[in-house]
């Protein structure tokens, strides 16, 4: 409303000065002409009553109910921004939020690949180590087998090499030999090639 009063004041103006100005000189033809722009006093005192009155009722019907709709629509404008901007701000939370939750998850499932990676290693090396000592103990099993085996093939062999002296030396006698001598005999065989080997 008080940004109107400058424009009002300057009608008001504009209506003095036309009102104030001397009358035009009478025209030649008889001043029909003339006495439809002469300054009348009582018709300019009208229009200032019309036009105030007129000022009045735009102020009390228009103006306000006017003021009033612009303002509310500001309001309205002003809460939206408001909304919005509380809107962004919600948006802003959520995704700094969003992105605290998916770096955590990011450094879970790192931590997850690690302790799985080092889980692996361990379970290969101790599947390693278990199968280096299955082959370990599964070679020293087959020496040992290796070496009863052959010891008992050698103890066989000393036993027919024995037997084969004593035969041979029992027909070499041309005589019977009995358990006893058969027994002496095959010991001294046995302590001979005992001997002969060891040497």
């Amino acid at each position: 409303m008080s940004r109107c009063w400058p424009a009002v004041r300057v009608i008001l103006l504009a209506v003095f000065v036309v009102a104030a100005a001397p009358a035009p000189a009478p025209a030649a033809d008889g001043g029909a002409a003339s006495e439809l722009f002469a300054p009348r006093l009582d018709l300019m005192i009208w229009t200032i009553v019309v036009f105030g009155g007129l000022l009045w009722v735009l102020k009390k019907l228009a103006w306000k109910p006017m003021l009033h709709g612009l303002q509310a629509r500001e309001l309205r404008i002003r809460g939206a921004l408001d909304e919005a901007q509380t809107a962004r701000d919600e948006a802003q939370k959520l995704r700094a939020d969003l992105q605290a939750e998916m770096n955590k998850v990011a450094d879970k499932i790192r931590e997850m690949m690690d302790e799985a990676r080092r889980d692996g290693q361990s379970t290969k090396d101790k599947i390693v180590a278990e199968g280096k000592a299955e082959i370990v103990a599964e070679r020293d099993r087959s020496l040992r087998e290796i070496e009863l085996d052959f010891e008992q093939k050698k103890q066989d062999l000393w036993n027919q090499t024995a037997q084969l002296a004593t035969l041979i030396s029992a027909k070499a006698l041309g005589r019977n030999i009995n358990e006893a001598d058969h027994r002496h005999l095959v010991d001294e065989a046995l302590a001979e090639l005992g001997n002969a080997r060891t040497e």
